[in-house]
């Protein structure tokens, strides 16, 4: 029985070390491709996210100018009544695409109006700067 187990242990070896770094390189090929794609599709998320909002408030907006005859000063205070949940709604950060193929940081807690009251901005940029530009990778 001692003889086996002693045979046993003689034929177990570890990985050699040019194993290894095989493995390690081919880790390393794979983080290298996929971990660019994962930050564009959060980018990208973050962007289906700020558009919709922003469709949202836009609709809102058309609707409180319907209602009231005049256009909203507040998303939060003038549009609660169009809006389920509106203190709640805030972009999300990080980075989006733009339009132009730029990324952009976004660090606002919440949607602003146009000086005029008639859309809905997000970091001071409308709804049509937003979205991914012809060329996404």
């Amino acid at each position: 029985m001692r003889a086996n187990m002693k045979n046993l242990i003689k034929d177990c070896r570890g990985f050699t070390l040019l194993e290894l770094i095989i493995v390690i390189t081919i880790f390393g090929i794979i983080s290298s491709i996929a971990i660019p794609r994962f930050n564009n599709s959060l980018a990208l998320a973050n962007t289906v996210k700020i558009k919709a909002d922003l469709e949202v408030i836009n609709t809102a907006i058309a609707l409180y100018e319907v209602s009231h005859h005049r256009r909203p000063q507040n998303i939060k205070i003038d549009l609660d009544e169009f809006i389920a949940d509106v203190d709640k709604m805030s972009p999300p950060q990080g980075d989006c695409l733009m339009r132009d193929g730029s990324k952009q940081k976004i660090t606002a807690k919440e949607y602003t109006l146009d000086a005029k009251g008639e859309r809905a901005l997000c970091q001071n940029h409308p709804l049509a700067d937003f979205g991914p530009s012809a060329k996404v990778s």
